[in-house]
C-alpha cells in the first residue's frame, strides 16, 4: 500500500514538472514575441539574401521633371528567409535630401530626415516563413538614387511547437498519461478481482459457519463450540505474532476441526455415562473421518490438519497417529488448546462446566504433556485478561 502511494506521488510530481515546463516554455515564447529583431543591410554589394530577412529594391526607368527632379518607380521585395512567421515588420530606407514620395502601395509610408519608413498595413501584417511580400513607391529625388542603406525590423511569431522542448515535454506527457491509463485499468481489474475475492470469501466463510453449526447441532451441549474454538485459535495465533492472512486461515481450519463428528452416531455423542471401548473408538474416528472429508478442500491450505490432528498430544499418546512435539502441525497444536478450554468451560452431557481456577490448574498440569508449552501460555493470558469472556458473550 505504501509503495502504491509513492508511485502515485511520483506520477503526480512528474505531471507537475511537465506542467511547469510548459508554463516556463510558454513564458519564454511570450517574451520572445516581444523581442524586436533589427537588421541593417548594406546592399550596395550583394543583396543580402543570406540573412534571415532581406530586401531587394529595384529601380525602374526614371524621368526628369522641368524643375530638375528625377522621378522613378521603385519595386521592392521583402523576403522572410526563416522557418518562423514574422509580424509587425518595418523597413527604413535612406534617401537623398529633398526627396518626396509621389505614390506607394502595400504599406504605410512616411518620409522624415532623409529616411523612408514603410510599415505593415493591417491586412498584411504577417509574412509567412520562407515567403515574401512585395511593396513599391514612386519617388522624386534631387539626384540619382541607389538604395545603399536599408534597415529591417520585425517580430518573429514564435509558436510553442517550434521549440524541441515542446515535443520532449509532449512525449513525456503522453508517456505519463499512458502509464496512468494502464495503471488505472490495472487498478480497476485488481479492485474487481478483490471484490470477487471478498464475495468468494464471504461465501466460503458462510458455508464453513453453516457446516460448523450443523456439526454443533448434533449435540445440544456443544452449541457454538466450533465458532468459539475458531475465535480462540485465531486470537492465540495473533498473540503468537502470526501474520493476518494466516490468522484467517487458522480461523477457518478451527471452524472445521469437528466436522468428522457427522460420522459418529448421535447416541454415542450424547451418551451421558461412560463410553465403552467400542464407543470410544467410534468417537476417536471423527479425526480421521474429518481429515478424509477435507483432504480435497484445496482452497484453504492445511484445512484437513485441524480436523485430523487436534487430538494429538504434545508428549505423544494422542490419536489418531500418536504424533508428538513439532510432528504435530502448528495449527492442530493451537486448536488442541482452544478446544480443550472450551470443552472444560462448557456444560457437557456427562458433566458440568469447570470453574475458572480449575481450568487454569488443568492447563498448567497438562502443559508439556497434552499442550505445547510455547502456546498454552497465550490461552492462560486470554483467560486472565477476559478475552474468552468477550467471546462467550457473543
Amino acid at each position: 500500500m505504501r509503495e502504491k502511494r509513492y508511485f502515485i506521488y511520483v506520477l503526480l510530481a512528474i505531471l507537475l514538472a511537465i506542467g511547469l515546463g510548459f508554463l516556463i516554455l510558454g513564458s519564454v515564447v511570450k517574451q520572445q514575441k516581444n523581442d524586436e529583431i533589427r537588421l541593417v543591410e548594406d546592399i550596395s554589394g550583394e543583396n543580402g539574401n543570406a540573412n534571415e530577412f532581406y530586401v531587394n529594391l529595384n529601380t525602374g526607368k526614371g524621368w526628369t521633371l522641368t524643375d530638375g527632379s528625377i522621378g522613378a518607380q521603385y519595386d521592392g521585395v521583402f523576403y522572410n528567409n526563416t522557418k518562423i512567421d514574422i509580424t509587425n515588420w518595418k523597413i527604413e530606407i535612406q534617401v537623398p535630401e529633398g526627396s518626396r514620395i509621389d505614390s506607394s502601395w502595400n504599406g504605410v509610408y512616411s518620409l522624415k530626415d532623409n529616411w523612408i519608413t514603410i510599415k505593415a498595413v493591417d491586412y498584411d501584417v504577417n509574412i509567412l516563413k520562407n515567403n515574401s511580400m512585395t511593396f513599391g513607391f514612386v519617388m522624386y529625388t534631387t539626384s540619382d538614387f541607389n538604395a545603399d542603406n536599408i534597415t529591417v525590423y520585425a517580430h518573429k511569431i514564435y509558436q510553442i511547437q517550434d521549440y524541441p522542448q515542446f515535443w520532449i515535454l509532449s512525449v513525456m506527457l503522453v508517456v505519463v498519461l499512458m502509464i496512468i491509463i494502464v495503471y488505472t485499468a490495472f487498478e480497476l481489474r485488481v479492485r474487481k478481482f478483490k471484490t470477487k475475492q471478498r464475495q468468494d470469501k464471504r461465501i466460503i466463510v458462510q458455508s464453513l459457519k453453516t457446516f460448523a453449526n450443523i456439526i454443533d447441532a448434533k449435540d445440544p451441549y456443544t452449541n457454538g463450540h466450533s465458532n468459539r474454538v475458531a475465535n480462540y485459535a485465531k486470537e492465540i495465533a495473533r498473540r503468537m505474532g502470526i501474520v493476518d492472512e494466516d490468522l484467517d486461515r487458522i480461523y477457518y481450519i478451527a471452524l472445521m476441526h469437528d466436522i468428522g463428528k457427522i460420522g459418529v452416531p448421535d447416541d454415542v455423542l450424547n451418551k451421558p455415562g461412560d463410553l465403552t471401548q467400542q464407543e470410544r473408538k467410534s468417537v476417536e474416528m471423527h479425526t480421521t473421518i474429518g481429515g478424509g472429508i477435507l483432504k480435497d478442500f484445496s482452497t484453504i491450505p492445511g484445512i484437513g490438519d485441524g480436523a485430523m490432528y487436534h487430538h494429538e498430544q504434545f508428549a505423544g499418546g494422542g490419536y489418531p497417529l500418536g504424533l508428538k512435539g513439532e510432528e504435530i502441525p502448528l495449527v492442530a497444536r493451537i486448536i488442541c488448546i482452544a478446544d480443550a478450554y472450551d470443552a472444560m468451560s462448557s456444560d457437557r452431557c456427562y458433566r458440568q462446566k469447570l470453574e475458572e481456577d480449575k481450568i487454569l490448574s488443568e492447563l498448567e498440569i497438562f502443559t508439556g504433556k497434552q499442550f505445547d508449552p510455547d502456546i498454552v501460555k497465550y490461552m492462560i493470558a486470554m483467560i486472565s485478561d477476559g478475552f474468552v469472556t468477550t467471546i462467550k458473550l457473543k
